[in-house]
């Protein structure tokens, strides 16, 4: 989902991992978390 996009490239970023390699792993609770955030708040106006 789009929501979650900032956090896999963050955390790819922070790892180091390319891309070409595959996913970024994040936690169960932290999907579930941003997910719930982005559902709750909206996307935020530019």
């Amino acid at each position: 989902p789009l929501a979650l996009s900032r956090a896999y490239l963050g955390k790819m970023e922070i790892s180091r991992q390319s891309p070409l390699n595959g996913v970024a792993r994040l936690s169960a609770w932290r999907l579930h978390w941003l997910l719930l955030r982005r559902a709750t708040r909206g996307w935020p106006v530019a």
